[in-house]
């Protein structure tokens, strides 16, 4: 068994428990939320592309992402572009039927509106529509303001690899006074 590098870590958890979808702000004026709509692969991987956080992005890598389990996909829409996005997959992990909230992305030039967490927060309204399941999201270690969304809106980190409880305590000194990160079982 190889020993476990920085390299093949795997991506932090994060887990929402709550029935209820988080309060949220509203929208900015000029800015609406919305579904996926069919013509909307272009925008989708600019958006993503723009995003420089979720690697390169064609549209074979949406169409793959559309044929593969997702269940809802929602788009904050600026005065001219798709300003964020997340959607909801159907993921089965460590063999748990889960709702993942994933691909969630803000355009660089539309940051600081609160725009990654109106649509987080609509992925998860949906996510609690549909049967019940653990809901669960996966981030990376470098996405600290994603991460500062993610804990304001309810979610709290998981602990079920042998890397994480470290890797949380790390971020913990990175995050700021404000932000508490906690066993996801624990008030």
């Amino acid at each position: 068994m190889g020993q476990t590098t920085k390299e093949n870590l795997p991506q932090l958890r994060m887990v929402y428990r709550k029935p209820t979808p988080p309060q949220v702000p509203a929208l900015p004026q000029g800015y609406r939320l919305r579904p996926y709509q069919p013509g909307d692969e272009s925008g989708w991987a600019a958006l993503l592309n723009a995003n420089g956080e979720l690697g390169e992005w064609n549209l074979e890598r949406v169409a793959g992402v559309l044929a593969g389990g997702l269940v809802g996909q929602f788009f904050v829409v600026g005065p001219n572009d798709l300003a964020a996005c997340a959607g909801v997959h159907d993921v089965v992990l460590d063999g748990e039927e889960c709702w993942e909230i994933g691909w969630v992305a803000s355009h660089p030039g539309h940051r600081g509106r609160g725009l990654g967490a109106l649509v987080t927060a609509a992925a998860l309204a949906h996510a609690l529509t549909l049967p019940a399941r653990t809901i669960v999201l996966r981030t990376d270690d470098f996405r600290l303001p994603a991460i500062k969304v993610y804990l304001r809106l309810g979610f709290a980190p998981r602990y079920d690899h042998p890397s994480f409880p470290e890797r949380w305590c790390l971020l913990a000194g990175h995050l700021g006074p404000g932000y508490r990160v906690k066993e996801p079982d624990s008030a």
